[in-house]
């Protein structure tokens, strides 16, 4: 039988570089996945990683800078 927990937005939301939705909110998952996430995990891990955002943004302002061109 599966184990569901709620958990806490704010424990939720605190591994996305951007907000995620209300973090008063109370999240339902599955206990023993939720468990081994937060135990795998680095304390600072962010999705995206900030190095990926710095890529996509540079990404970005070329392919701006390459539509103004033309």
């Amino acid at each position: 039988m599966k184990k569901h927990s709620f958990v806490s937005g704010d424990k939720y939301s605190r591994w996305f570089a951007r907000p995620v939705g209300d973090t008063e909110k109370l999240v339902i998952v599955d206990g023993q996945v939720w468990d081994q996430v937060v135990s795998s995990v680095p304390s600072d891990y962010r999705l995206p990683d900030p190095v990926t955002i710095q890529v996509l943004e540079q990404a970005l302002r070329e392919l701006d800078a390459n539509v103004k061109d033309n």
